[in-house]
């Protein structure tokens, strides 16, 4: 968020139409607010970003392949395992398209107008990071 301020980026950000991807830390700045360095985040979609529980037996950073299951059915055919590589999540809201359970139910896809925001790294998931990227392409 330093760079995207200092850059002047934000306004730009916010005013953009076309699809727009926020990719693990990209959906996390897509929210209001992050626990990570208390940081004011560029409030498309509401909420905040918390840390992952350590007290529950999370182990921390999440790395690895979790299960990503879409709550609409006409994305039904992304439900899939996903890489993840994070140490923040974001809790269900409205905005929420897609969920995983990692002792705590984070959101891993959402979607509010022409953002989309993924918290695994599609681009490390193999066939099924390519089939959520076709999807990403394919919006118009």
């Amino acid at each position: 968020m330093n760079a995207l301020n200092s850059l002047k980026l934000t306004s730009l950000i916010k005013e953009l139409q076309q699809p727009v991807l926020g990719i693990c830390i990209g959906m996390q700045i897509l929210y209001e607010y992050s626990q990570e360095q208390n940081t004011k985040c560029l409030g498309i979609i509401n909420g905040e970003i918390k840390k992952l529980p350590i007290e529950q037996g999370i182990k921390i950073p999440q790395m690895g392949w979790n299960e990503v299951i879409f709550d609409q059915s006409a994305l039904s055919n992304l439900n899939n395992h996903y890489y993840f590589a994070n140490s923040y999540y974001a809790e269900g809201s409205l905005e929420t398209a897609a969920v995983t359970d990692y002792k705590v139910t984070m959101s891993s896809v959402v979607i509010k107008n022409n953002f989309i925001g993924c918290q695994f790294h599609p681009e490390k998931s193999s066939v099924a990071g390519e089939q959520f990227l076709d999807y990403f392409l394919g919006l118009k």
